[in-house]
C-alpha cells in the first residue's frame, strides 16, 4: 500500500488539479485494498493493469487529467512484489487488455460515425419537410383563391359524419384532437351550421394570415370573421393565464400545449346559444390544432 500510495494514489489526493470524481475513485481502491491481503492486493492491482472490474475506464479518467496509470509504475512493482505473485501472463494479458482496449475504441468511433451521418440526414429530411411545406401551401393559395368563404363547402345540417368532413376539408391546415370530436358529440349548439363555417374561417383565413403575415390577411380574417359574428382572442389574459390546471391543455405531438386562442360568439352559458372553439397555432407544421368545441371550458369562475 506503501507504494501504492506512493507512486499513485498521493498524488491524485493531494493534487489541487484532480476532479473530485478522480479522488473518490480513488478512496474506493484504497477501501477496496485495505480489505485484501497480500497477495489480494497483488492480484487486485493486476486486474487493474489488465482493464477487469472498470479499472480500464478508471485508468483511462487518470490519463485524461494527467496523472500516471498504474501500467508505469509496473517495472518497479514486479521488482518489489514479484514474489508475492506470478507475473509470467503479464505480457500477454497487458497486450489483450490494450488489444481489447483499442477495438472498443475503434466501435466508438465507427459508432459516433454512424451519428454524424444520422443527424445530417435528419437534416436532409427535415429540410425537405419544409421544403414539401411550402409548396403545399403556394398550391393550396393557387387553387383556393382568397375571397373563398364557407359557402364553396358543402355544410351539413347535423354534426353525424363530422370526423369524416374535417378529414376532407380541413387536413393541412386545420388538426382536429380527439378532444374535440369528444365535445363535438356532447354538443347542444342550435346552430350546427356556425361550426363548420367558423372552422372553414380557421382553414381560408386564420393560417393564411399566420403562414404569410400581412395587413390584407389580416383584415380578410377580421371580415371572415364579422360576417358570421364571431371574434378571435386569447383564451385568457394576464394572471389568469395558467390558472385553470391542465382543462386548457391537450398532448400534441409528444408535448403539452395551451388552447391559448379561441373563436367565440356570444356570451351566455346556455350552451345552445354560444360557440367556443378553443385551439393553438402549431409553428412547426403551420397549422392549427383545434382542442376543444364548441361548448364553454370550465374555469374556476364557472
Amino acid at each position: 500500500m506503501e507504494f501504492l500510495h506512493a507512486h499513485v494514489f498521493d498524488r491524485i489526493l493531494e493534487s489541487s488539479h484532480a476532479s473530485e470524481e478522480l479522488k473518490q475513485g480513488v478512496r474506493r481502491t484504497i477501501t477496496r485494498l485495505e480489505e485484501l491481503d497480500a497477495a489480494g492486493m497483488v492480484d487486485y492491482y493486476w486486474s487493474s493493469l489488465a482493464g477487469a472490474d472498470g479499472a480500464a475506464a478508471f485508468a483511462k479518467r487518470m490519463r485524461e487529467e494527467g496523472f500516471s496509470h498504474f501500467e508505469e509504475a509496473i517495472d518497479e512493482f514486479r521488482a518489489r512484489f514479484g514474489a508475492i505473485s506470478n507475473f509470467s501472463r503479464l505480457p500477454e494479458q497487458l497486450e489483450s487488455a490494450r488489444k481489447a482496449l483499442h477495438e472498443a475504441t475503434e466501435l466508438f468511433e465507427q459508432a459516433e460515425d454512424e451519428r454524424v451521418l444520422a443527424e445530417a440526414e435528419r437534416d436532409r429530411l427535415e429540410s425537405n419537410i419544409e421544403f414539401q411545406r411550402y409548396r403545399i401551401q403556394r398550391l393550396e393559395n393557387r387553387f383556393r383563391p382568397h375571397t373563398r368563404t364557407a359557402s364553396d363547402v358543402e355544410i351539413p345540417l347535423t354534426l353525424d359524419n363530422f370526423a369524416d368532413w374535417c378529414i376532407r376539408y380541413l387536413s393541412g391546415s386545420v388538426e382536429m384532437h380527439n378532444r374535440a370530436f369528444q365535445g363535438v358529440k356532447r354538443s347542444e349548439l342550435g346552430d350546427t351550421a356556425l361550426i363548420y363555417k367558423a372552422l372553414l374561417v380557421l382553414r381560408d383565413y386564420y393560417v393564411p394570415k399566420k403562414r404569410e403575415g400581412g395587413l390584407d390577411r389580416l383584415r380578410a380574417f377580421q371580415q371572415a370573421c364579422a360576417a358570421l359574428g364571431i371574434t378571435e382572442g386569447p383564451t385568457f389574459s394576464g394572471s389568469r393565464s395558467g390558472e385553470e390546471g391542465d382543462t386548457y391543455f391537450v398532448r400534441f405531438a409528444g408535448r403539452q400545449v395551451e388552447l391559448d386562442r379561441h373563436l367565440k360568439k356570444g356570451t351566455s352559458r346556455d350552451p345552445r346559444l354560444c360557440l367556443r372553439i378553443y385551439f393553438f397555432w402549431d409553428d412547426e407544421g403551420k397549422q392549427v390544432l383545434v382542442g376543444w368545441l364548441p361548448s364553454h371550458l370550465a374555469t374556476r369562475i364557472t
